[in-house]
Order: C-alpha cells, then structure tokens, then sequence
C-alpha cells in the first residue's frame, strides 16, 4: 500500500473515534504519533552508529516497547488498557523526563521530547480503534527504509496542506509556492542563520534548509547548516508538525525549535547574540495577543495586534545588512494609528525595496484576507518601493484544494527582479510619495489595464464578472450596517437596497458619511465590559493646561453607549498653535502632524474619507508659519476656511494667514489620535462658521461642541473596523466605475454596430 492510502486509512480509522472532532484534531493526533515514531527509528539508526549512545526514553516507554506488537508481543496494549496507558502512564512520563544524567544528542533529544509533549494531547477515547492506527503505523512507516524516507516527504507535506482545511489550524499553514519563492528571493547562504519567529508548521525553515543545503559541500558544513535553523512556534499542533518536518527534511535532531512565544519576551531584553542574517515569517493575520504582551514593546508600538508587534520584532531581530520576507495583511499596509509609526520606523531603518501583491485565495479556505510579501534589508533607508501585483493563472478564478498555487507562477515575478521595468504587474513609488500618502504603502496599480474589447458578447462578459465580484462586497457592507443601524422602517429601506445605493452618484461616499456617524454614535462596535469607563479615565487627567475645562456630564440627551463620557474638545486635550505658544514647546513637525482643512472635515465634500484629510506640512513652511506644536500626534486644522491651498495630498496654509490663524489640539492621554481624526470628520464644522467671504470659527464656539467619548481600547477597535469598512468601500467603488465604464463600452459596441 503507498504511503498516501496509509495516511487516508488512518484518517478513516480516526473518524469513527467520538473523541477525535474534526481535521484539526485529526491532524494532531497524527502529529504526536508520527513524531514518536519518526523518532524511535532515528534513535534506532543512532544506536547502530554509535554503541555509546543511550536514549533518554526509558525502555517501558520507548515506540518499539509498547506500540510494536511484533516486539511487544502477548503484553501489547489494547482497548482501555491502552487508553490508560497512553493518558496516565506515557504522557506524564514524557512530560517530565529526568535528563540529569544526560549531555549531549541524547540531552538534546530528550528536552526536543519534553517541548512537544508538554502540550501534546491524546483524542482517541477508543483503544481498539487507536491500536489498529498504531499498527498501521508499524506496519507502513519504517522511517529507516530508504524507499519509505524518500517518499514520505511528499506525504507529510499533503498532511500540512490538510491543515488549509481545517478550520483556524489553516493560519499554521503557508503555502509551498509562497514559502518557497520568498527563500529563493532572499537566497540565504551557507553560514548564515534563517530565523521564523512564528515557524507554525516549519514551510520556510524546511525551505531555506534546502535552499542551502544545495550549498554543502564538506560533513561538517552540513552539520553546522542544520544548527543555523532556527524557529520559535507558540501553539503546541503546529510546533509538533514543525519539528517532525524538520526530521523529514533531515534535521534529526531539531532542537533549535521552540515551543514559545518570541513576543512575551521584552524587546529591550533582545541583543546582539540574538540578532540573525536572515528572517522569513509569515505572522498570525489578525491575530490578538494576550493582556500585557505589549507592554514588552516601546510606548508608541503598543497593540495587541500580532502582526504589527512581529514587524517590530523583525526589525530588532535582523543584524545589519540583515535580509527579510514576512507576509503581512493588507490591514498593516493600510492602516493608520500606531500601525503609521512602526511602518515610519520601518522605512527608516530598513530598505523596504519591494512589496508582491498576492491574490485575496491564496490562503482560503481558512482566509480571504489579501497578503502581501514583503521584502527587507536593515541597515538603510527605504528610497523607493517597487511592487508586483501576482496574476491568477490564465482561466483560474481563485486558489482552492483542487486548483493550489503554483510555484511556477512565480516564474514571471522571477525573470522581472533582476531587470526591474514598470509594466502592467508592476510599478514603482518614492519615499516621498508613500510619506506625502501618511505612510499608506496600499496603492493600488496605476498600470492594471482595464480590459476593453470591441466585442459586445466579451464586454457584457466581463460586465457580468465585475457584477458577480461586487455582490460579495455590497453584502459583506450589508451585514456590518445591519448589526449597528436602529431597526425602523428607513433603515430596513437602506438595507434592502443597499445596492441601488452604492450604485447611485456619489452613493459610496454617502455610505462611508453613514459609517462614521455611525461609528462615532457607538453603534458600529460592540461595547466589550472590560474595556474601562472613559469618564474616569477623562476626569483622572491632568487638564490644568486646558483654558476652561467644562465638568464631564454622563446625564445627556442622547444615550450614551456602555462606558463612554459626554465631553467636549477642552476635555479630551490641549489646544496649541500659532505664535502665541513658546519655541521651548516646539515638538517634531513633519510627517506626524495630521492637518484637516475645515471644507474637508464635513464628509459630504469629502469622498476619500481620512485619507484626504491626513496631511502634513515640512519643517521648513512650519517655520515659516510660525507653527508650534508640543509632539507627535497632535491634529492641526486652519480657523479660516478661505486661507487654504492644496498641493499633493499636502495642506499649506497661504503666507497671509499666519500668527494663530492655525489651530490644533494635542489628545490626552485617554484619547486615542485616530479617533480623534474619526471624530473631526464626522463634525459638520460648516455650521459653526460665521462670517461670509472669510468664514471663520472661534476657540469658544469649538469648546462648545459636545460629544461622546469611548474608553481608549474601544476608540482603537472603532478605527479599526471603520477602516476595514473604508476599504470594502474603497474596493466597491473602483468596481463600480469598471462595471460602468464597460456599460459605456457595451453600449456604444452595440449602438454603432447597428449604426
């Protein structure tokens, strides 16, 4: 029988096993059994080459003592003997093995041992249906047969492509072509040392040990090149299938992977010893880390995100010089808040010399979230971004099981990297751009073509496909308001025709002025309990500063949601600008100061949301407009509408309007900057102005303002989901201008045709 029907017959045993619920629990069922067993035969092979060596498994519990019934004999366990044994006898022991009189390979081994069994767990409950996978082990897998070596390779890795399936376990699971191309693009030499900080199930670590092992020439280049791989993996599945991987591909003795988390440790406690020459990682999308990991990061990188805290690990764990590729969302690309400093931090220390798009499929059916590979070298500057949008194959909609990516896709990005030329995948962009664009590294591709054909029957064809790929988007849009409006008949109305909507002119902008009032009402997210109370934390404040602190009043007309405060802008920060404020509290101007034009707070006249309203000014004009300000952070807006001028996503104030005709307000501590920005365009100012022909609005008419306030972890989730929003709107829109600039081609093809 080959190794694959091997592997399809244990599964099937599994299943009819009540403990075992689903792939996931499957897969790690496997995982223990196959690692215990890939061991026992290197052992084996161990003690024929060296009559020294003694396993730190003693005999009663060694593979070949309990499981092999050809060894075994008459005292094989069966039924619930064997449940017992394995739960109460076996597992405990391998937990807490006595390496004492150990050293070497056997210490080595025996503490491999202790790591994947600490969190290892047994699911079978039927001890019968468990001895038949056992024998089915023993009687198929002999790990010391050179044909049984050499296949099962490709079997283990059809294992790991069953984790895509299974649920969450699908986020411990990188596809080949994707782990395998990133390698080759960061091609690292014999030598150096290849660190995963989230290693899941191993892909880029197998990767990059057979990249260089085709580099080996001598034995002892090969035994140092399997010291230098090195990965750190938190969940207790995947670090068994990791390390298993690692025997597979040759490694026998993988103790350079661990079972922990790389985050918990402070990021100040990290140096030199620990940096590496090469990190390949693709960190958990969406991830949310426990309380208090990250308090181990600098102030300004605090988020429980994990994604973002492993992009500042990366970045402290790479030496000079130092090589990376780490997938990352589209989220971090776009978002703003803390992810804008890390990415600021980034592009500073790092050469981020090129981003590839990949297609949203590449990891379904676990996730649809559109990923990116992006590719790093520390030690300089970024000057400019290339990126390279990755095609589906020719005919193929999305990746799936039956339809996989392809590491031969990866032949067109290969022949480009070399010879970089813009052309319809790729194009480049300058620091300046991405730092004008407030460090959004999400810019769609100027070259994509639109495809135009003279043929109606094609026109209508892909008219028809972009309809097809905007339902998803107006429903996933759908879905969001429908949990967050109040249930009356206006807006069931809007739900029921949220398509005709967004089909309208200027329907998309409309929505995304809905989704801000939404947000900032307190509707959009849903108040979590312990998220704290943003009245003690606002009246807890050191408001001494602010010219005239209003008292924070909870009764309001309006309900506030859980937990939030009725406050105003004197509340929630200190009012700075203009040259009435002293150069010794002059703070960093530049790319951290948010500017909003007073036209543009209103979201009527605004169809890009924030985007267009975070700005910034240089140094230099800030000088010259005598512009103070106390940090980073602080959001400044003009008092005169009529002073402005825009030039590239850039707000300049004109030479007249000087001294404090610029005003701003630095948050407190209890205010959380984006929000803060969230607030301000969802404020129709225009109704607060006076005057005509320069309309104005006085410091006392905005202390006037009243609004709600959520406790801070609520305002970073309310960016958060209003962002994500933007972006389906964002998508939504540009297919909504495709699909019409193809009924515009549709139907001047039709009309002249008959003309």
């Amino acid at each position: 029988m080959s190794l694959s029907n091997t592997v399809k017959t244990i599964q099937d045993i599994m299943r009819k096993d009540a403990g075992v619920d689903g792939d996931a629990q499957r897969i790690g069922q496997l995982g223990w059994m196959l690692f215990l067993k890939i061991y026992s035969d290197l052992e084996l092979e161990t003690e024929l080459e060296d009559t020294k060596y003694k396993s730190p498994i003693p005999k009663k519990y060694r593979w070949e003592s309990w499981a092999d019934e050809s060894v075994a004999g008459k005292d094989s366990f069966t039924g619930d003997a064997l449940i017992n044994f394995i739960n109460n006898d076996l597992f405990p022991k391998l937990k807490e093995l006595d390496l004492s009189s150990f050293n070497g390979q056997a210490r080595e081994r025996g503490a491999l041992l202790i790591s994947v069994f600490d969190d290892a767990y047994n699911y079978m409950k039927n001890g019968t249906l468990l001895r038949q996978v056992i024998n089915k082990i023993n009687q198929d897998i002999d790990y010391n047969s050179v044909e049984t070596r050499h296949l099962f390779g490709d079997i283990y890795e059809q294992i790991l492509r069953d984790l895509q399936n299974a649920g969450n376990a699908g986020e411990y699971y990188t596809p080949r072509a994707v782990t395998q191309f990133a390698i080759e693009m960061v091609n690292p030499q014999l030598g150096e040392i290849v660190l995963d900080p989230a290693c899941g199930t191993g892909g880029f670590l197998t990767g990059a040990f057979e990249h260089m092992k085709k580099q080996v020439k001598k034995p002892a280049e090969l035994k140092a090149l399997k010291n230098s791989i090195r990965g750190v993996e938190k969940k207790p599945l995947p670090h068994v299938l990791c390390a298993t991987n690692m025997m597979v591909h040759g490694i026998e003795v993988p103790s350079n992977i661990i079972n922990g988390n790389t985050l918990a440790k402070p990021l100040r406690d990290y140096g030199r010893n620990d940096q590496v020459d090469v990190v390949v990682t693709n960190p958990p999308f969406g991830g949310v880390e426990e309380d208090g990991i990250e308090n181990n990061f600098p102030a300004e990188f605090r988020t429980r995100e994990t994604a973002d805290l492993f992009l500042v690990l990366v970045m402290e764990l790479l030496k000079d010089g130092g090589r990376a590729a780490i997938l990352l969302p589209d989220g971090t690309l776009s978002g703003e808040g803390i992810k804008t400093k890390i990415k600021k931090k980034m592009l500073e220390e790092l050469n981020l010399h090129t981003i590839i798009r990949l297609p949203k499929s590449v990891f379904a059916p676990y996730t649809n979230i559109a990923s990116n590979i992006l590719f790093l070298t520390k030690g300089e500057p970024t000057k400019d971004i290339w990126y390279f949008e990755h095609k589906l194959p020719l005919g193929v909609k999305s990746y799936n099981k039956t339809k996989p990516m392809r590491l031969e896709e990866f032949d067109v990005e290969k022949s480009w990297w070399l010879d970089r030329q813009e052309n319809e995948q790729a194009w480049k962009v300058s620091i300046e751009q991405v730092t004008a664009n407030n460090f959004n590294l999400d810019i769609k591709n100027p070259n994509a073509p639109l495809q135009i054909h003279e043929n109606p029957e094609l026109l209508l064809k892909d008219y028809l496909e972009i309809s097809e790929h905007l339902n998803p988007l107006q429903e996933s849009i759908k879905a969001s308001l429908s949990r967050s409006l109040p249930q009356n008949e206006i807006s069931n109305i809007l739900i029921k025709n949220i398509n005709l909507i967004t089909g309208s002119t200027n329907g998309v902008n409309r929505l995304r002025k809905l989704i801000v009032s939404i947000a900032v009402a307190g509707n959009l997210v849903e108040q979590k309990s312990d998220e704290g109370n943003a009245v003690e934390a606002l009246t807890s404040l050191d408001l001494t500063q602010v010219r005239e602190v209003l008292s924070i009043n909870q009764n309001s007309e309006t309900e506030l949601p859980l937990g939030w405060a009725k406050a105003s802008f004197p509340n929630i920060g200190n009012w700075v600008g203009g040259n009435g404020f002293p150069t010794s509290e002059q703070g960093h101007v530049g790319r951290e100061i948010l500017f909003c034009k007073v036209s543009d707070m209103n979201l009527e006249r605004n169809s890009r949301y924030i985007e267009e309203t975070v700005n910034s000014i240089d140094e230099k004009s800030a000088k010259r407009l005598r512009i103070n300000v106390h940090s980073a952070g602080t959001v400044i807006f003009p008092k005169i509408g009529g002073a402005i001028a825009t030039n590239k996503r850039r707000i300049l104030v004109q030479p007249t309007a000087i001294d404090n005709n610029c005003m701003g307000i630095k948050p407190s501590d209890a205010i959380f900057t984006e929000w803060l920005f969230l607030l301000l365009t969802s404020i129709d100012f225009t109704k607060y102005q006076s005057g005509t022909s320069i309309p104005s609005i006085s410091q006392k008419t905005l202390d006037q303002i009243s609004f709600g306030v959520p406790p801070y972890k609520e305002q970073e989730r309310i960016v958060s989901r209003v962002n994500e929003l933007m972006a389906l709107c964002d998508e939504l829109e540009s297919e909504i201008q495709k699909s019409r600039v193809l009924a515009d081609a549709f139907a001047d093809s039709i009309v002249s045709s008959i003309s």
